[in-house]
């Protein structure tokens, strides 16, 4: 568990790379998860990570994310069938047999009321690092892989709309 002044550095490595990362109080179960660091000698953040695939029912939780690896390759262990371990292929068949245009990347937008719950679409081709800029992370991300014929009940933002959620640091 991380103490204060590593919680601090964290969130102040975090906000020069444009990251508003929220940490939660002590003895939350989000808190207690996180597993994240930041590699001064790579000047890089190594992301605790939480994959949910609802169309599967399935959660899965990666650690020692690089900050630089493309969603796109974090994906692939998931749903790209030649890389997929055969568990996780049986439990997101529905994900590796629907083309990669299919696949959409989804994270909800933090500090809403939750009767107007929103979530942002990422770019599988850039980095995590490059997707989570601008945004609200609260302790680690989480990212929703969602197929796009299903995603009707989720609010997505419009690429212009709402651009102004930022964080009272």
């Amino acid at each position: 568990n991380l103490h204060l002044h590593q919680v601090n550095f964290l969130r102040n490595r975090a906000r020069r790379c444009k990251i508003c990362l929220q940490t939660l109080p002590i003895g939350f179960t989000k808190r207690l998860e996180n597993s994240t660091f930041y590699s001064n000698k790579e000047q890089k953040f190594y992301w605790h990570l939480k994959l949910i695939f609802p169309q599967s029912h399935a959660k899965f939780t990666e650690q020692r994310v690089p900050d630089d690896k493309p969603l796109c390759d974090i994906l692939k262990t998931y749903i790209d069938s030649q890389e997929c371990d055969p568990v996780k292929q049986q439990r997101l068949k529905i994900y590796t047999i629907s083309p990669q245009s299919d696949i959409q990347i989804l994270m909800k937008v933090e500090n809403r009321p939750h009767n107007s719950i929103r979530y942002q679409e990422l770019d599988a081709n850039k980095s995590l690092l490059d997707n989570l800029k601008g945004k609200v992370v609260i302790e680690y991300p989480t990212l929703h892989v969602v197929l796009r014929k299903f995603t009707t009940d989720m609010v997505i933002l419009g690429q212009n709309v709402d651009k102004g959620i930022c964080c009272i640091f």
